[in-house]
């Protein structure tokens, strides 16, 4: 059989072209670890995974945890313009606008605080309720562009607080004549309870130890000062001012979403937190950066570019698991 040669520049370019699909997939997007009882917490209807124990975890080639981010999430106003932010009040500075949406979209700027009637954001569209935050699901995916959507949450208290901290959450799914279509709540109760009229707040600490490894995996316990058990975790969620602390996400969500763009309907966001020292919150929105093209998808892409002579560049682990 005849060899083929192609020459450097093409193969130059399509190394760029492939590698640019891998960036393009992963802009303003997190890569969380693998779900298993190291490192995922369910509550209720939503997943969760502690920030600093992915990082710990990745970077230390635990297979548990890898692939997974081990960067830290950084959450100041800043930091997060570009992504769709649904509370953002540190230090005193605020977002007034979500800059990835045009003018005018159906979407809620963030809120200032607590999200309550009083501190609703003064934009309006239809589909807009009081006291909660707002986003067309048609907006929300393509902004995600088929990718996965991860909440991200800061609680900006000092590192080493270990007062507990509260939160309790709910994302409803309304169709264009405003009758609820879904419901999924973040809260203590067992999985898939449901959403429920009274808030049932899931508890953190802000230091535990994670067992690593043995039949104890992913069982949380109270550390000696900053000491665990040898090859264990240690794991502070209270990361301080401007980084992040937890990801979380819903299945369901994720799963239907183009079914909710498709049929015009709302997805509306209600949080609340307390016991928490008076501390400001971020709340954002990124993507899943696990989710890439396909490896077989990228091969069939360079072939194409080649055959054709063308070329381009643990919030609340600690309550849940003792």
């Amino acid at each position: 059989m005849k060899k083929v040669h192609y020459p450097q520049q093409l193969l130059k370019l399509l190394s760029a072209a492939i590698g640019g699909l891998l960036i393009s997939a992963s802009a303003n997007a997190y890569l969380v670890a693998p779900v298993n009882v190291l490192t995922t917490t369910t509550y209720n209807d939503f997943q969760l995974q502690s920030l600093e124990l992915n990082s710990l975890c990745s970077a230390a080639n635990d297979p548990n945890c890898t692939p997974g981010a081990q960067d830290k999430v950084m959450s100041g106003p800043g930091q997060i313009k570009d992504l769709p932010v649904l509370m953002s009040n540190d230090n005193g500075q605020v977002n007034l606008a979500n800059s990835p949406f045009p003018n005018g979209a159906a979407v809620d700027n963030p809120f200032q605080g607590a999200m309550t009637a009083s501190s609703e954001p003064t934009n309006t569209f239809t589909g807009d309720r009081t006291g909660t935050w707002e986003i067309s699901a048609k907006l929300l995916a393509d902004w995600l562009g088929g990718q996965d959507l991860l909440f991200f949450f800061d609680i900006n208290q000092a590192p080493g607080k270990t007062q507990s901290i509260l939160a309790w959450g709910q994302v409803r799914v309304f169709d264009a004549s405003n009758t609820e279509q879904t419901c999924v709540q973040f809260s203590k109760d067992a999985a898939g309870s449901g959403c429920t009229a009274t808030p049932t707040y899931a508890v953190a600490a802000g230091a535990y130890c994670v067992t690593a490894s043995g039949p104890n995996l992913g069982v949380a316990y109270a550390p000696s000062g900053k000491s665990c058990n040898a090859g264990d975790y240690y794991v502070d969620d209270n990361k301080g001012t401007n980084v992040a602390d937890f990801v979380f996400w819903n299945d369901t969500l994720n799963k239907n979403l183009k079914f909710y763009a498709d049929n015009n309907m709302m997805l509306s966001v209600k949080v609340q937190f307390g016991s928490d020292n008076a501390a400001d919150q971020q709340l954002f929105i990124r993507k899943n950066a696990g989710q890439v093209p396909e490896p077989g998808s990228i091969l069939l892409f360079g072939l194409g570019l080649l055959g054709l002579g063308l070329g381009r560049a643990r919030f609340f682990k600690t309550q849940a698991k003792v």
